[in-house]
């Protein structure tokens, strides 16, 4: 099996992490995106991270996020690794 690749890695602040979210994804950019937009609101007070691992997409999720959210931890495996190993 492949290993995946870490596009990006950032973290806003250097207090404790009290919130993983860990979010598999496969040529659904657009709901990504959605839902990655709302994170922030949802999360409250919480010194949160978050995850996305993309199973090869061949849709523009790459792209989107390395422009769009550079902030998040965002793998992109070399394969579809499917959504339990994801």
């Amino acid at each position: 099996m492949e290993e995946s690749k870490l596009i990006s890695f950032h973290v806003d602040s250097p207090k404790s992490i009290e919130i993983s979210i860990c979010i598999v994804t496969f040529n659904c950019s657009d709901s990504l995106k959605l839902c990655l937009e709302s994170l922030p609101s949802s999360t409250g007070s919480y010194q949160s991270e978050i995850i996305v691992v993309d199973n090869h997409s061949t849709d523009n999720t790459g792209k989107m996020m390395q422009r769009e959210f550079s902030n998040v931890k965002f793998f992109q495996n070399k394969i579809n690794i499917g959504f339990a190993a994801g």
